[in-house]
């Protein structure tokens, strides 16, 4: 078992990660020699608890647009195009303004890109749904 600490801490050195993890990594070797076979609780990776929603969107204000499916993130939105690969993301904090139109099923989205504030329309038959998810994600 101080052979298993000695590796360990080699390794920890090595790696670049988070002082946190690295101190959690730490009192577990100092308590190895305590420990039976299963007793320590995994925990799941923070990207891997996020939670998400998907919603397919049409770019624009009508179903001739691309189709794209929108994730809605704790942090932000994600779009990505329909053979999975990511097309933008957006952080909530980026996100100036955002409306829907019942009747038409148009979401607006008003987005600050450097100095400039951009208006993206996605038509959903989920409209409202989607603002409210997008609402309540910004409000956690």
């Amino acid at each position: 078992k101080v052979e298993i600490k000695r590796k360990v801490r080699r390794l920890l050195g090595k790696s670049h990660i988070g002082l946190i993890y690295s101190q959690e990594i730490n009192l577990l070797l100092d308590k190895v020699g305590q420990l039976n076979a299963n007793d320590i609780d995994l925990k799941q990776l923070p990207s891997r608890q996020v939670n998400r929603q998907s919603f397919t969107v049409h770019c624009g204000t009508d179903v001739t647009g691309d189709l794209l499916f929108l994730e809605v993130r704790d942090d932000g939105l994600v779009l990505r195009t329909v053979s999975g690969a990511i097309a933008e993301r957006w952080f909530f904090e980026r996100l100036v303004n955002m409306t829907y139109s019942p009747k038409n099923k148009v979401l607006c989205l008003w987005r600050r890109n450097g100095g400039q504030t951009q208006l993206h329309k996605y038509y959903t038959k989920k409209c409202k749904d989607l603002y409210y998810c997008i609402k309540e994600a910004m409000e956690r």
